[in-house]
């Protein structure tokens, strides 16, 4: 009976016991509630993580138990879910409704970014939440499935509410420790909120070693690192910042001095675009002793093409940068989540149709939202070709199939991305037919040059071959060529 009084609480007991009755019973009673809730609000942490610990095919308990065994991850992930129901009791004064309230906000960002996982491969940005409207009408076109992780959730936040509200009664009735209590966590949530989960240092430091996920993905990079926390670090991401030296009404003023014009109709010829993987003209570099028929078929092109030198704004890698600039006319690129304007969009308001091919995987820099983002109205990767052929010889193939499926009626604009070439190059070993004079370098330096240069040789034989499947065609059609960045 003495402990369903701490339970209970009822200060409404009658004169029998005493009007002092009830009072021997507050600091059990608190520490009760207090313990409780904790433990409530650890629940909620580690239902959230279970739930999103999913993400493609993968079953996600092993990436569930990485997390308990990463105490920096765990700990960022619950520290909120404990912050939260403590501001909710002092704001209410009300175990369940704490509860209630904290539960509503959680694992309503836990199911969106679950069902968002599901649906388009992406996690839960805080940038999204400007997107609701949008995002509505996504999920209007999808039938959301009911699996076991959704029934959890539901089933502990009934659970959770009644618990409260049967075995953790009482008010909180002291309006000063109410107020105190709720400033003061609500402060020490908002601090943690724009200074420790947005810091870029920590966020590094916060690696999962014990899970295996792709460190190219940037869905499985962040789905390793729990839910509510690499969530709340987007939060600064949310927040555009302007450049320094950003004036408004100048950029305005810039802005209008330019005036879109429409393409003439004579003028909309079919444009094919190539970004290749890597590759660049190393005979340029007398000091790297290149064989002339290594980039002959290229040098070849040049001589009948308009051509030159690009800087890319990265090297040895990013080759997303290099795209999604050619793509926007920008010269820093962005996550680009919603549609957002490109010379892509552009063309299609002329009456071009876009897409596109990569010989490689869909979710590999988010591609498969992206380029949908970007104005493609169709994208094609090795999946939709139940193939692991990455070849240039595949490539090319493709492109030439989709140019010749397409609607001949209206014009055409594809922008495509090689994967051959792609690093790194082994130093072990290279291929018997030698494709530079490696008398004056080192096994492992020839080795390394000469894969890379195998690869070079046969995209520039196909460069060839593709350009010269266009010479009778009866329609002109523009080829650029361009190479994302150096080896």
């Amino acid at each position: 009976m003495n402990f369903f009084d701490i339970i209970s609480y009822n200060r409404g007991i009658g004169p029998s016991k005493g009007n002092n009755y009830w009072k021997k019973y507050t600091v059990p009673h608190y520490i009760y509630i207090g313990v409780m809730l904790a433990l409530m609000a650890l629940g909620l942490g580690l239902v959230s993580l279970f739930v999103c610990s999913v993400y493609l095919n993968a079953s996600g308990w092993a990436m569930f138990l990485s997390y308990l065994k990463e105490p920096l991850i765990l700990a960022l992930n619950l520290l909120p879910c404990l912050l939260l129901v403590a501001f909710f009791y002092f704001a209410t004064g009300r175990a369940w409704s704490a509860f209630l309230l904290s539960a509503i906000i959680i694992y309503g960002g836990t199911l969106v970014n679950y069902y968002k996982i599901r649906i388009r491969s992406e996690p839960l940005l805080a940038s999204d939440l400007v997107l609701a409207g949008e995002a509505a009408g996504i999920i209007s076109r999808y039938t959301l499935e009911v699996t076991g992780r959704v029934i959890l959730v539901f089933a502990t936040f009934a659970f959770g509410v009644l618990f409260g509200a049967l075995f953790m009664k009482g008010r909180l009735c002291n309006r000063w420790v109410r107020i105190i209590g709720a400033v003061l966590t609500l402060a020490v949530l908002v601090t943690l909120i724009f200074t420790l989960y947005p810091s870029d240092s920590v966020y590094d430091a916060a690696t999962n070693d014990t899970a295996e996920y792709n460190l190219w993905s940037d869905l499985q990079i962040y789905v390793s690192k729990g839910f509510l926390y690499p969530f709340l670090h987007s939060v600064k991401d949310a927040i555009p910042t302007p450049p320094e030296g950003y004036d408004e009404n100048e950029a305005k003023a810039v802005l209008a001095s330019y005036t879109e014009t429409d393409i003439p109709q004579e003028k909309k010829v079919n444009i094919i675009a190539v970004m290749l993987e890597a590759y660049s003209d190393l005979s340029e570099h007398p000091e790297i002793p290149v064989y002339d028929s290594v980039y002959a078929p290229l040098h070849r092109i040049m001589e009948e093409s308009l051509h030159g030198h690009i800087i890319a704004n990265v090297f040895g890698g990013g080759t997303v940068n290099t795209e999604r600039c050619f793509l926007t006319g920008y010269t820093t690129s962005d996550e680009y989540r919603s549609a957002t304007n490109s010379y892509v969009y552009y063309l299609r308001s002329q009456g071009y149709y876009a897409e596109g091919f990569h010989t490689g995987d869909n979710w590999f820099y988010n591609r498969e939202n992206v380029e949908k983002n970007l104005g493609m109205e169709e994208y094609f990767f090795l999946q939709d070709y139940n193939t692991d052929d990455r070849s240039d010889e595949f490539f090319f193939s493709i492109l030439r199939e989709l140019y010749d499926r397409r609607d001949k009626s209206v014009p055409y604009f594809n922008f495509s991305v090689t994967y051959q070439n792609h690093g790194a190059y082994s130093p072990d070993s290279s291929p018997e037919e030698s494709y530079l004079d490696g008398s004056n370098m080192s096994t492992g330096s020839y080795n390394i040059l000469n894969n890379y240069l195998s690869g070079v040789a046969d995209t520039s034989l196909r460069m060839e071959e593709f350009i010269n499947s266009y010479r009778e065609s009866p329609e002109p059609v523009v080829i650029v060529f361009f190479g994302d960045h150096m080896p």
